[in-house]
């Protein structure tokens, strides 16, 4: 599967370049200018103005602007223009990915490939799109066949740091790749500089990360950014300079309880317990009610040893969706830490009417270690391990278990 940045944000590729081919690209298009592109396309739409190519553009753009409804239509007129252009079967494919729609995505990438237009920015998609729809096989021997090319252009090298990047997700590599298409003067910088901060992200080098975040921001200060040079500021633990920042990011975010979520974590990982409630408290005054926020309340107050109230808060969650197994077994932890064994083992035994997943077994096996009931728990320990042969905290219980049975061979 790609990865959700793909589905969520939109690809990068290549041709981001209004609609003109890459060598004479003027235009590449981003989150920053997705609504000026379109702006501007829109006035060829009323002039009758319009080609394949500009109509698959201005799909793309759509895309950007998280507007799908609108990149399916433009697509679609793209094809009409032309039947023949396989990249307009490939952006209608391409808004059916980020809708999770694997048969209409698969159909589409095939008739664009049956047209055999196999340049490298085409094939990069027909990567994603096989691998999506879970046509392994096809999708590597596209990438054998991308690799064979041994193109030296920006745009080659940036495109395999794509594949490598959102398919294969092995970062190292994708990492050597953007970091040739930049020595080589790749021109999307912006897009580049943002894969390389996420490539850099999933390996766990902050330094690098921030660097790359930063560099985007000289660009705009975009939301999604603001919050990607938070998070770095935060695993650093400089939360004054990351409380700044997501003030900065509340006064700009359309989404005011995300912001103010962030910016309650962010002040409670700094210690302050007071001022992060205060912020809960703010966003419940002034915006829905959501699982989300009540999560974060209720996550916080039980890191603070509040048990009490986060059970308010997760009974709250319950009112969105009864059936949350998740819920019920953090109701039952917090109880657990309440010394209250009856209601621990009440409602993990109702998170596990709707979940028998890994930790919901664990759960209950550390619910009837606390009762004492050491055969039954190594049962569900055992369970659990069904799930994750590694799990060296459910060996440790198991271990402990027999001990208090005195089966020491065990």
């Amino acid at each position: 599967m790609p990865s959700i940045r793909l589905i969520k944000n939109g690809e990068v590729i290549v041709f981001d370049n209004y609609y003109t081919k890459y060598d004479k690209a003027e235009t590449f298009i981003s989150i920053l200018n997705a609504n000026d592109i379109i702006t501007r396309l829109q006035q060829d739409v009323k002039s009758h103005n319009m080609t394949a190519e500009k109509y698959a553009y201005l799909s793309k753009a759509y895309v950007f602007a998280s507007k799908n409804k609108e990149a399916i239509k433009y697509a679609k007129e793209a094809i009409k223009k032309d039947k023949n252009y396989a990249y307009a079967y490939i952006r209608l494919a391409f808004v059916y990915a980020r809708m999770g729609k694997k048969k209409e995505v698969l159909k589409y990438c095939e008739l664009a490939h049956n047209l055999g237009q196999d340049n490298y920015l085409n094939s990069t998609f027909y990567i994603i799109f096989y691998d999506f729809c879970d046509k392994e096989e096809d999708a590597n021997r596209i990438l054998d066949e991308l690799e064979l090319k041994n193109d030296n252009s920006a745009a080659y090298l940036y495109n395999l740091g794509f594949v490598y990047d959102v398919v294969k997700k092995d970062y190292n590599t994708a990492e050597y790749y953007y970091r040739k298409a930049l020595d080589a003067n790749y021109k999307d910088k912006y897009n580049l500089y943002t894969n390389l901060s996420n490539c850099y992200s999933e390996l766990r080098d902050v330094k690098n990360a921030e660097f790359f975040v930063d560099k985007c921001l000289e660009f705009k200060k975009t939301e999604d950014m603001l919050e990607k040079k938070i998070d770095c500021l935060s695993f650093k633990q400089d939360y004054a300079q990351a409380k700044k920042l997501l003030n900065d990011l509340y006064k700009i975010s359309d989404d005011k309880q995300t912001a103010l979520i962030k910016l309650a974590m962010s002040t409670r990982d700094s210690g302050d317990t007071k001022n992060a409630l205060r912020y809960y408290k703010f966003a419940l005054k002034t915006t829905e009610a959501t699982p989300a926020l009540y999560y974060s309340i209720a996550y916080t107050y039980e890191c603070f040893d509040k048990y009490q109230k986060a059970i308010e808060f997760y009974e709250r969650m319950l009112e969105f969706d009864r059936k949350d197994a998740e819920t019920y077994a953090n109701i039952s932890y917090c109880y657990s830490q309440l010394k209250d064994k009856n209601n621990a083992e009440k409602y993990i035994d109702i998170a596990l009417k709707y979940d028998k997943s890994s930790y919901i077994f664990y759960r209950k096996a550390r619910v009837l270690t606390e009762m004492q009931d050491y055969d039954k728990a190594i049962e569900f320990f055992t369970k659990s391990l069904d799930y994750d042969k590694t799990d060296l905290d459910c060996y440790q219980w198991i271990s402990y278990c027999y001990s208090m049975l005195k089966n020491y061979e065990k």
